[in-house]
């Protein structure tokens, strides 16, 4: 397991253990092999861990096919419009589309059946999947690749199986057995054989990592990072802000069951002249906040475009509910947050616990109202560069350093020439 240096206060400052600054570069151990990624989210849709990797692997000359998500659950009618999207780029391009993005690094959307947990619909899926993704493979070189999946149905055990991959790395980023919207009957058993299988496993929470451990030994606790240039950088504020009164509480990322719409709501409620923020994708009931006529709804932006609305707020939010889902969530975008060096405040999530100080940790009986007015009266330029300072020592680039060696080593484990 990477371990964290501490600073004074017990703030994860860094990750001991990966690869030497001046080994970043040095893929050649990937770049002969490749790399099949199965991502739990289309490319173009929210920028996670899983777009930060492989965009940096192929930037370094490492062959990348993204195979983009076949689902966790059968579908339901919630999910007409993302079915919609796919049948119509399906149609519009073939079955199986497949895009260059950019030097070394590739695209497959493979067609499947929405109807998953049926016997038959899941053996059509097999043949359609396994056929795609071998094809797709190949067309780009790619020889006993190393196989990185973000999730564990049937048909990626299938993949895995037929595809005979140089190594298994398995990137559990989410508890999905408890996740609301609903998963596949058989997940807990096939993620049970993914973790048999993997030669390796990330986890991106402590107790992910508690979990998944005692069925896999070589399983480790790798963080989300930040693009630290990107949201330290000064952006002009984005047209759609204009306007808008100060102090500006600001939350950005998918709005769902996850979020305590409530929390934001009394905020809103209590205290009219400020302004709440909100942007990302509405996924979720948020019969709390409408009405109300300081709450501003943005939007979806690009990941590129954050920067333009987090920078010109005063206080930021990671107001997720704390329950046997959530408890599992390490938030991707607390070290963008903290890049901005502005103000945060954020419910109770175990892994956000020794963020406490830098990050505002908002007790269970405290009144959020009151800790805001004591944030926007009491920040100091002093915080500010702490804050600044520990995103800067949790960058995506310094993930990756300790996934390189992480690989290496299971590699050589497995006396795979490399």
């Amino acid at each position: 397991m990477v371990q964290y240096m501490s600073g004074s206060e017990g703030v994860p400052l860094r990750l001991v253990g990966g690869m030497p600054e001046s080994d970043m570069d040095d893929l050649s151990f990937l770049s002969n092999r490749g790399i099949i990624c199965l991502s739990t989210i289309d490319w173009d849709f929210l920028w996670q861990r899983q777009q930060e990797l492989m965009t940096r692997l192929a930037d370094a000359g490492v062959p990348v096919l993204y195979v983009e998500p076949l689902g966790i659950r059968s579908a339901r009618l919630s999910d007409v419009s993302k079915i919609a999207r796919r049948v119509r780029r399906w149609l519009n391009q073939g079955l199986h589309t497949f895009t260059r993005l950019a030097p070394n690094l590739y695209r497959l959307s493979p067609f499947a059946l929405p109807f998953q947990g049926h016997a038959s619909v899941d053996a059509i899926n097999r043949w359609l999947v396994v056929d795609a993704v071998r094809h797709a493979g190949k067309s780009i070189s790619l020889t006993q690749p190393v196989l990185w999946t973000f999730y564990a149905t049937r048909v990626v055990l299938d993949v895995i199986a037929a595809l005979d991959p140089a190594l298994v790395l398995y990137d559990c980023i989410d508890d999905v057995t408890h996740n609301p919207k609903g998963v596949a009957r058989d997940y807990p058993k096939t993620e049970r054989a993914l973790l048999s299988r993997a030669d390796l496993v990330l986890t991106t929470s402590s107790s992910l990592y508690a979990d998944k451990r005692p069925f896999n030994q070589n399983t480790h606790f790798i963080p989300p990072g930040a693009n630290i240039e990107q949201f330290a950088t000064p952006a002009a504020e984005a047209p759609a802000l204009a306007g808008l009164p100060h102090p500006r509480l600001l939350f950005f990322g998918g709005i769902d069951e996850r979020v305590d719409l409530q929390m934001l709501a009394t905020l809103a409620r209590r205290r009219r002249e400020w302004t709440l923020i909100l942007v990302g994708v509405i996924r979720t009931d948020i019969t709390p906040l409408l009405g109300l006529p300081n709450v501003f709804f943005a939007g979806q932006q690009s990941h590129h475009d954050l920067p333009a609305y987090v920078q010109h707020a005063d206080i930021l939010l990671v107001p997720y509910l704390v329950n046997e889902y959530t408890r599992h969530i390490y938030p991707a975008k607390i070290f963008e947050c903290l890049a901005t060096g502005k103000p945060i405040l954020a419910t109770p999530l175990p892994d956000l616990l020794p963020l406490a100080g830098p990050v505002r940790i908002l007790a269970p009986d405290e009144d959020p109202v009151l800790v805001v007015e004591n944030m926007l009266a009491e920040d100091t330029p002093l915080q500010e560069q702490e804050r600044r300072a520990i995103a800067r020592q949790n960058s995506w680039d310094a993930r990756l350093q300790d996934i390189q060696s992480l690989l290496r080593q299971a590699l050589a484990a497995k006396n795979t020439p490399t």
